[in-house]
């Protein structure tokens, strides 16, 4: 078989069980049965904690999903943190963008209502894994998105 896996065969209209489907779901990803699957009409429900893909996508049965890493057509992102508001001034100061990563990008807009064109701009090569060196053109609160792709 291409997919290198032994997988159960379905045909249209014949009920099949959770025991079928978690065979199929184990022989694809290499991992064991999917804990907690249960049909209803023509419904799949899993609870529980799961997991998937070799651990590489879990469930903590709550609705949260949580992903080593999720691709686009093109691109991807690996992590991903918001941060802020945070107050920066005319002098640079380092804060925290909470990335646990050295983040690829930052985007920051200040959450203060002014009259005049702020700027707060970072410095990419201070950035590190935990802090980020940001000034302004004013003193102002920043908020950012820290993105590692």
């Amino acid at each position: 078989m291409p997919l290198g896996a032994s997988l159960v065969s379905f045909s249209p209209g014949t009920a099949i069980s959770s025991s079928q489907v978690n065979s199929n779901f184990s022989g694809l990803n290499g991992t064991t049965a999917i804990t907690g699957a249960t049909f209803s009409g023509s419904s799949l429900t899993i609870t529980g904690t799961t997991s998937l893909d070799n651990g590489n996508i879990t469930s903590n049965g709550s609705g949260t999903w949580n992903t080593k890493k999720t691709a686009f057509t093109t691109g991807s992102i690996t992590r991903i943190s918001s941060f802020g508001p945070v107050s920066v001034g005319f002098s640079a100061n380092f804060i925290n963008h909470n990335l646990g990563a050295v983040p690829d990008v930052i985007l920051m807009t200040t959450s203060d209502l002014h009259t005049t064109l702020l700027i707060a701009t970072y410095e990419a090569s201070s950035m590190t894994s935990s802090q980020v060196k940001v000034q302004a053109n004013s003193s102002v609160n920043v908020i950012g998105l820290a993105i590692k792709f």
